[in-house]
């Protein structure tokens, strides 16, 4: 039986294609991953637990700019805690970054920063809930830290 991507995945933008000054960090808004962000077509009974994260750099920039991110999640609406880091996704020759981040809550909110120079680019995850099927793409992938256990909240 073929798997339905249409049902199980969902697609989220989290930051449109912009320029960020070096320095400037932003924090998106919380999204509920049920419901889905503001004018999703998709709402179901079911949440996404796994994100692949891919961040998509602009070549037009100075190169050696970097971006930090932080996961936030919860339960509970407007109660949020860090999940996890990605630091250091650098632009230098290297336009596209993924992360893969595992057992995400209902709620998701994600910070960033940029470092060193101004840096254009976008930012979307591609949110599933199989666990039985890892996320696997080749590019480069970008190192996840957990800052606490999903199963303690």
């Amino acid at each position: 039986m073929r798997r339905d991507r249409c049902a199980n995945e969902r697609i989220i933008q989290f930051k449109p294609p912009t320029s960020v000054q070096a320095g400037s960090g932003w924090t998106c808004a919380e999204v509920d991953l049920r419901q889905g962000p503001a004018g999703a077509i998709w709402a179901g009974r079911e949440i996404p637990t796994n994100m692949l994260l891919v961040a998509i750099f602009s070549t037009t920039v100075t190169a050696g700019a970097t971006l930090d991110l932080i996961i936030h999640t919860g339960d509970v609406s407007g109660t949020l805690t860090s999940y996890a880091t990605i630091s250091q996704m650098a632009h230098s020759t290297n336009t596209i970054w993924i992360a893969e981040v595992r057992d995400l809550q209902r709620y998701v909110r994600i910070a960033y920063t940029v470092g060193t120079q101004t840096l254009y680019f976008g930012l979307t995850g591609n949110l599933e809930r199989s666990r039985r099927e890892p996320i696997y793409q080749t590019a480069n992938e970008a190192t996840v830290t957990y800052n606490k256990n999903p199963a303690t909240g």
